[in-house]
């Protein structure tokens, strides 16, 4: 009586579904990421350029009073800390997302 040779060949795990949503969502988040730094740093450098016009403008003027030129420093300083304070504020939240989606991931690997 011959026997039958049963062979096995081992095959790379393929990510689940689970495994390939998260993955998924964290090149999301990348794309959000850049997209919102791309846009930020545009709408800052056309910012920025109205601040160093409208400076100039103030420091070659003379009929401007000395407290509307401080008026209008304090002005652009609140817009730049403003731009700076989104931005630090949308970095986190993309940052709490990002360690979400890592935690989910860890917990699934671990189940």
């Amino acid at each position: 009586m011959a026997t039958k040779k049963t062979t096995t060949t081992t095959t790379p795990e393929t990510p689940s579904v689970t495994g390939r949503l998260l993955g998924a969502q964290k090149r999301v988040l990348d794309l959000q990421r850049s997209a919102f730094e791309s846009g930020y740093n545009m709408v800052s450098s056309i910012q920025e350029r109205q601040e160093e016009a409208v400076t100039s403008w103030l420091e070659r003027s003379e009929r401007i009073p000395a407290e509307v030129k401080e008026l209008t420093e304090a002005w652009i300083g609140a817009g730049r800390k403003g731009r700076e304070t989104y931005r630090d504020t949308v970095e986190r939240s993309f940052e709490l997302v990002h360690t979400y989606i890592d935690g989910l991931s860890a917990k699934r690997a671990n189940a």
